[in-house]
């Protein structure tokens, strides 16, 4: 008899099932290979933004807060008083103030490239006895319209419902010069403190200090002027350390609003100024039958 041959035969492969088989491993395959090339990136990504937060707390407890823009208004009344106050008119990020990307950008790299050398009261931007440090914003000329008028809107956007006023000429409207002047400082002085129900905690000597920043410092332009007439000196002697470097800021200022060469350093703007009449700076009443405010002229 003839030998009978027989075949080992293989299952049949549906060809979906095959397809999708082989699918799943080349997705798989696919995954693996990029898991092994983007976990790593991760991992770094990760522990560098760590290792960036931990840096930017440690500045800011050194007394640095570059990414800020302070507007803040100096004012000079009364000198006799030993004080000079000092009010916040904002406090934004850079991109805040200047939202164009690349305007903020380079107004942030300004700010990092100052250089707060100190030098003696009467050359330069310091005053050595409080250990202020300062200098105006190092912006490239090119860009620095640019700059001062962003930050000029900024001002000006907070007066702006005055603005309409006086546009409508409304009474007691009365209109101020000032300038300002975008300086990058880093204020040493002391005598920061807690105001508490019983009674002012001062800060530890470890934690009272200024931070370096960007701040627009606002003055009365004719309080500049009277300075450098000799009309307008500090007193004897000032109540605390910090009063007293706000006056070397502001006479070093002074000096150089009167320089030629220095002119675009500052930027003028006109403040309207509510003035309120004799009748309406009356104490205000307050009923309490729910009935409308009112104010009296006179004393009842």
């Amino acid at each position: 008899t003839p030998p009978t041959l027989t075949m080992a035969s293989k299952p049949l492969r549906h060809p979906l099932r095959h397809h999708a088989q082989e699918l799943l491993k080349a997705i798989w395959k696919t995954l693996a290979y990029r898991a092994s090339i983007v976990l790593p990136s991760l991992a770094a990504t990760i522990v560098l933004s760590y290792i960036r937060r931990g840096r930017q707390r440690t500045k800011l407890l050194q007394g640095s807060l570059e990414s800020v823009v302070t507007c803040a208004l100096y004012s000079l009344c009364p000198l006799g008083s030993g004080r000079i106050d000092k009010r916040t008119v904002f406090e934004r990020s850079i991109g805040n103030v200047y939202q164009d990307s690349a305007l903020a950008e380079i107004v942030a790299e300004a700010v990092r490239e100052a250089k707060l050398d100190k030098a003696d009261a009467d050359s330069g931007d310091h005053d050595v006895e409080c250990g202020t440090s300062g200098a105006i914003l190092p912006v490239p000329e090119h860009y620095r319209w640019l700059v001062y008028n962003a930050t000029l809107n900024q001002i000006s956007a907070t007066f702006a419902p005055w603005h309409f006023l006086s546009d409508a000429n409304a009474p007691n409207v009365k209109r101020v010069w000032y300038v300002f002047a975008l300086c990058v400082l880093h204020e040493r002085g002391r005598g920061r403190y807690f105001a508490c129900h019983d009674a002012d905690r001062t800060l530890p000597a470890a934690f009272d200090h200024g931070s370096r920043r960007l701040k627009a410092v606002v003055l009365q332009e004719e309080s500049l002027k009277a300075i450098v007439r000799g009309e307008l000196k500090p007193p004897a002697a000032f109540q605390k350390e910090r009063f007293k470097q706000r006056w070397a800021i502001i006479k070093y200022l002074a000096r150089l609003y009167t320089q030629k060469d220095a002119t675009n350093a500052f930027m003028r703007f006109e403040v309207p100024v509510f003035l309120p009449s004799v009748a309406s700076s009356a104490p205000l009443t307050l009923p309490l039958d729910g009935s409308p405010v009112s104010s009296s002229s006179s004393p009842s």
